[in-house]
């Protein structure tokens, strides 16, 4: 059920940049196995190329052609800005990949997944605590919510509803962080 939340959370909102096709990884690496996926996107990484395979394992291919299994049970596509690779896991836990190893940034509260690595390093989110309604959650020294908060499932929300960020159109503006909502409006919160 999980597994589930995070991929709707996600659905339209977590495509991520720079990627390929699952179909271009063929020719991206020489070395590997047949259980490339063949239809999720792959992103490329400054030396390989990493993705997600049909048992939600991320994968990334080194610039030997080598594959290593990095990462258990992702629930949405990983992030990059070609030297930082990031990704949830369905324990809620955010993770990085950091010199070859990865390494546990936060244990977040609900299911998450990473939206972009913004220009000043810190990495916005969607998610949710469990019960609550999906909002933008930025993390750089520590995981903190900034929209829908406290909304919960079940409750009137009114006017206290903000539409999560759709796709990775984000960014920092001073002391906000500046996105273009699910209802196609954009959407300027502080930090």
């Amino acid at each position: 059920m999980r597994r589930l939340l995070a991929l709707v959370t996600c659905l339209g909102a977590c495509a991520p940049d720079p990627s390929l096709r699952a179909s271009e990884l063929a020719t991206a690496t020489t070395v590997g196995t047949d259980e490339r996926p063949t239809n999720d996107v792959a992103l490329r990484l400054r030396e390989g190329v990493a993705y997600v395979d049909r048992d939600a394992r991320l994968v990334v291919i080194d610039g030997e052609g080598r594959e290593h299994a990095i990462g258990d049970e992702v629930l949405a596509p990983p992030i990059t800005d070609g030297a930082r690779l990031v990704w949830c896991d369905e324990r809620a836990t955010i993770f990085e990949l950091r010199d070859a190893q990865p390494i546990a940034l936060a244990h977040a509260p609900g299911p998450m997944a990473p939206l972009a690595i913004l220009e000043d390093g810190s990495i916005a989110l969607v998610g949710s605590t469990n019960g609550g309604v999906a909002g933008l959650w930025l993390f750089d020294d520590e995981l903190r919510c900034l929209t829908n908060c406290a909304l919960r499932v079940g409750r009137p929300w009114g006017d206290a509803y903000t539409p999560p960020p759709a796709g990775a159109s984000i960014h920092l503006e001073g002391a906000h962080v500046v996105f273009v909502g699910a209802d196609g409006a954009t959407h300027r919160v502080p930090r």
